[in-house]
């Protein structure tokens, strides 16, 4: 697995087998471009040999963070570990604070990390309870210092056993999401937990649109606090499994936003990746790409209006994604540098009359400006002349 803070500067973590057939675990680093020797992750400060690594995170360069599972060497169980790297030095790796005190089945494992700055990660993962129950937990560090793992509850999960944090990914310290699946009697469900300045809500159900089942939630993505987007695949109505999204916005995950990843279910035809003759295939990959990236488009009622009736003129404006979404927020148009108004978009659109006598006799360059949002980035229209007539 690799994580890259910046161009050039990466940390990349893996497996490889020492000379008595032992599985090791190593790091190495990457710095402007030239990449170190690899070296093993130390596992000097657990009882026991390192079982698996299951995700890393840089927050810049030479400071990143990296979690799994360490077998414990006293009996046939596993705990989860952290390990940090501080100014381009790794650390051993630790116990996640409070997971032994959890774990009592005996199974635990830190699944997914995520880091915003030096000493300010969140790790998410799983532990067993007493009656070897599945439960998902959440820890956070801030500057520096680990806090205690905890039970992430999920709230309407009537019945439901077993959750399990897959991803986790943190905007800024304190502001993160996390996301996996439990188990109901009718299969699984996706969940999804939102941490808001420190505090940790409980997970939600993700619901599908009906037909939809056994649903499990794969990955998140915050690129600002209140602002996710999550991933995973559900058993359609025909018995194929499918890719889906969701998103959030505000801090509000809209049900509305949950979807079939579009082109996907044409690409699945065979359902687990067979083809149309049912013969088995190789797992084929896809893409599909959520961009912050906008188009813009203006457009004039008329190219020429008469001066002390510019109310008979609309401005119409339209703003896109490159991807997928509904842009949100506010555009800007101006005639040079005056502002003649400033609209707020509803499904991507917003209209602008102006104002009788609102602009002198003569001809202007109408520009206006998405002025972006938590999710989008702004985007500037072309240009547009109109002319008022005496």
């Amino acid at each position: 697995m690799l994580s890259c803070s910046s161009a050039g500067n990466c940390a990349v973590a893996g497996r490889y087998t020492d000379a008595q057939g032992n599985a090791r675990f190593f790091v190495a680093d990457e710095k402007n471009g030239t990449w170190g020797t690899a070296r093993t992750l130390s596992n000097s400060k657990v009882p026991g040999q390192i079982t698996g690594v299951s995700s890393i995170s840089c927050a810049s360069p030479g400071n990143c963070a990296l979690t799994g599972s360490y077998h414990r060497g006293d009996n046939d169980t596993q705990q989860a570990f952290v390990a940090e790297e501080k100014n381009g030095t790794w650390a051993p790796a630790v116990t996640v604070p409070g997971s032994d005190g959890l774990n009592i089945g005996g199974n635990a494992a830190g699944q997914s990390i995520s880091c915003t700055t030096a000493g300010n990660c969140a790790v998410a993962g799983d532990f067993t309870d007493v009656n070897d129950i599945l439960h998902a937990m959440v820890a956070d560090e801030k500057n520096g210092a680990w806090g205690q793992a905890h039970d992430l509850p999920v709230t309407d999960a009537p019945g439901g056993t077993d959750p399990v944090a897959s991803s986790v990914s943190c905007s800024s310290p304190g502001n993160c999401a996390a996301t996996g699946s439990y188990f109901r009697v009718n299969g699984d469900h996706a969940f999804v937990a939102d941490e808001a300045n420190g505090t940790w809500g409980q997970a939600r159900e993700i619901t599908l649109g009906p037909g939809t089942s056994d649903a499990v939630a794969e990955d998140v993505s915050c690129p600002a606090p209140g602002a996710c987007a999550l991933t995973g695949d559900y058993l359609d109505g025909d018995g194929r499994r499918q890719a889906f999204v969701a998103e959030e916005a505000n801090g509000t995950w809209n049900p509305n936003t949950v979807q079939a990843l579009p082109g996907v279910a044409s690409l699945n035809t065979g359902g687990e990746y067979v083809n149309s003759a049912d013969h088995p295939l190789p797992s084929l990959p896809f893409l599909a790409e959520q961009s912050p990236a906008t188009s813009s488009a203006l457009a004039l009622s008329a190219a020429s209006v008469r001066s002390g009736h510019e109310q008979a003129e609309k401005l119409t404006v339209t703003v896109k994604p490159r991807t997928a979404g509904t842009p949100s927020g506010t555009v800007t148009i101006k005639a040079a540098s005056t502002t003649l108004c400033t609209v707020t978009l509803n499904a991507g659109q917003a209209a602008c009359t102006l104002r009788s006598s609102q602009l002198r006799p003569g001809t202007y360059q109408l520009t206006a400006t998405y002025n972006g949002s938590d999710v989008y980035d702004h985007s500037t229209f072309a240009s547009h002349k109109l002319t008022v007539a005496k």
